[in-house]
């Protein structure tokens, strides 16, 4: 899925929130200031609200395909299952 290669780009350095805006193309001060509003992965599901990004995050993370790191500031990254389903396309499910 768009969200599993999206996190798999950013590999671990980006939390929830700031990945569902650079999937729903905000332009956030902070979005621009990064530029993540030039990342490849920048409003590929604009057609979405945040929310419901945030929303398609938690039942990828309640399914097991990605985890939240154990940082100060928790950060989504892919687990050895959600790597494998990169690698099996068929196996991702439709999010």
């Amino acid at each position: 899925s768009i969200i599993m290669k999206t996190i798999d780009h950013f590999s671990g350095r980006m939390g929830a929130g700031k990945l569902s805006a650079i999937l729903a193309g905000s332009m956030r001060a902070d979005i621009v200031e990064w530029n993540y509003d030039r990342s490849p992965f920048f409003g590929k599901l604009s057609f979405l609200k945040q929310n419901k990004i945030m929303q398609y995050l938690r039942e990828l993370e309640q399914t097991g395909l990605i985890c939240r790191t154990n940082s100060e500031f928790p950060c989504l990254e892919l687990t050895a299952e959600g790597y494998l389903c990169l690698k099996n396309p068929e196996r991702i499910p439709p999010l």
